[in-house]
């Protein structure tokens, strides 16, 4: 039997940890940096099979409760997928009764899971909302590079700005334009 809690102790931190180490997404992540991620977390939802003490799955959200809920990490121990953990988790957090106000829930995925999500309302179709990211980013696995031609050689180098500018704030960059990754 698989039970819900609201916190990670004992040892579901360092739990957690490993479940993180094996995913493209998140392997860089250490276990201090974890554990003050969960104290920053605002609605925690872990899954723990209650014979072996394993945490099999994680969800969290970060929150103001009233307008945005960003919903992250949403991950399943490889042993326990295709059970309906994934949907249990987000069942339980889109129910979460600290979260019963809030206006959007938003969260961002690779495009295979996007019909997964769409299960509880979410959507892709932003209109002109384009996601946004300052910093590093983390790449999923190469896959195979397409053909180009030998002609081609590579791309020159862009100068100036990296991408296009804001006309809410002057000056200020929107990200690296289109075709960067945006994996979590």
């Amino acid at each position: 039997m698989i039970r819900s809690v609201d916190r990670l102790d004992g040892d579901l931190p360092e739990q957690l940890h490993r479940l993180y180490l094996e995913e493209w997404w998140t392997h860089r992540r250490g276990l201090d940096d974890v554990r003050r991620m969960l104290d920053g977390s605002d609605v925690v939802i872990g899954l723990v099979d209650e014979d072996s003490e394993r945490l099999a799955g994680f969800a969290r959200v970060i929150t103001d409760f009233v307008y945005k809920a960003l919903v992250l990490d949403v991950i399943v121990d490889k042993g326990y997928r295709e059970t309906g953990l994934g949907a249990r988790l987000m069942d339980e957090l889109i129910g979460h009764p600290r979260l019963e106000g809030v206006l959007h829930f938003e969260l961002y995925c690779r495009p295979e899971l996007v019909p997964f999500y769409e299960r509880w309302g979410f959507t892709s179709d932003l209109g002109e909302l384009q996601f946004m990211r300052r910093g590093a980013s983390a790449r999923p696995p190469t896959r195979p590079a397409r053909s180009r031609s030998s002609r081609a050689g590579p791309r020159p180098a862009r100068r100036g700005r990296a991408g296009p500018v804001s006309t809410q704030s002057p000056g200020v960059p929107l990200g690296p334009g289109p075709g960067a990754p945006a994996g979590p």
